[in-house]
C-alpha cells in the first residue's frame, strides 16, 4: 500500500495537507445547520437529510483513511 503514494505523490500530499478532513468539516457542519432548522429532531423526515450529510462526511474520511 505504501507504494501507491510513492507513485502518486500528489495523493499524498493532499492527505498529509488534511483536504479530506476539511472537506468532511464542511458536510458535518452543513448536518448541523440543517439540525438547527428542524422543528422536531426526532422526525425521520426532518432529520433525513442532516444524516445523509454525517454520512457523506465520514464516508469521506474512511476512504482517505484506506489510501
Amino acid at each position: 500500500m505504501g507504494e501507491l503514494f510513492v507513485r502518486n505523490p500528489r495523493r499524498r500530499a493532499s492527505k498529509d495537507a488534511g483536504v479530506h478532513d476539511a472537506f468532511a468539516d464542511v458536510l458535518d457542519s452543513a448536518a448541523a445547520a440543517v439540525m438547527h432548522g428542524v422543528d422536531d429532531p426526532y422526525d425521520f423526515d426532518e432529520r433525513l437529510e442532516a444524516d445523509n450529510l454525517s454520512g457523506a462526511a465520514s464516508q469521506v474520511r474512511d476512504a482517505f483513511r484506506w489510501l
